[in-house]
């Protein structure tokens, strides 16, 4: 029966048809090219609030309005 799933997942594969998807969790653990850890939603809202140099605390802005902040749209 494997045999089976196997040649359909070669097939698949080989003509661009397979999707994989992961949960959250999948890189919690991977790091950058600097060592750090990847930041989740949360914390990359930040960072991208401070680069955008606001004058006030980052206010908890979800990270899709930043991102239609300038300079990123």
């Amino acid at each position: 029966m494997f045999g089976t799933h196997e040649k359909y997942l070669l097939k698949a594969i080989s003509e661009n048809r397979v999707i994989l998807f992961l949960g959250t969790g999948f890189s919690y653990d991977a790091t950058n090219r600097l060592g750090n850890n990847i930041p989740s939603g949360k914390k990359l809202a930040e960072q991208i609030w401070g680069s955008l140099e606001y004058q006030e605390p980052y206010d908890g802005t979800d990270l899709g309005k930043l991102y239609e902040s300038p300079p990123f749209h």
